[in-house]
């Protein structure tokens, strides 16, 4: 790993650059599509993530990297994962994506005329196979249903996304 070859040479604000640049655009493209698969497929990646991060905090090798995490104030595999999720339908919801997509979901609202608590979300599909609860179709709706509301009503997609990272590395 490129990273523990130069840590010795390189401040952590370096190490934190090559750590953007080399690991974590690898782990943020195309992240929404493959992101939710089986944890035995990502489970190496989460290893890589953790060594990156240990290693740009200079910590010993076998230290807890919740607190590393919190101190770099960056996200873990799983929560990057789940923010590329919620502002992908944020996009959705607002009317922000290309026209094709638009018509990827269906709201609650389209399909009754009752007005609940969710008529304004996207309806989540009826699954029949695990391998369907892994998907974007299903997770999409999903993680935005259980968004917490205030984190909905934001004016811009950054706002939202620099809250909900706020939110979650206040948690580790």
């Amino acid at each position: 790993m490129c990273l523990n070859a130069t840590k010795h040479y390189l401040s952590s604000e370096h190490l934190k650059i090559l750590y953007y640049s080399l690991i974590h655009l690898y782990i943020l493209y195309g992240n929404i599509l493959w992101g939710n698969t089986y944890k035995t497929h990502i489970h190496k990646l989460e290893i890589l993530q953790k060594k990156a991060i240990r290693i740009i905090t200079k910590s010993a090798y076998n230290e807890h990297t919740s607190s590393l995490f919190k101190i770099l104030n960056n996200l873990k595999f799983g929560d990057l994962h789940d923010l590329q999720i919620c502002s992908f339908m944020y996009d959705f919801v607002n009317s922000n994506l290309p026209i094709p997509l638009l018509y990827t979901f269906e709201y609650h609202n389209e399909s009754h005329g009752h007005n609940t608590r969710h008529s304004c979300d996207p309806k989540l599909p009826v699954i029949h196979t695990e391998l369907m609860k892994k998907s974007l179709l299903y997770e999409g709706p999903f993680q935005w249903m259980h968004l917490d509301e205030c984190l909905k009503q934001f004016a811009s997609k950054s706002a939202l996304k620099r809250n909900w990272q706020h939110k979650m590395i206040k948690m580790y």
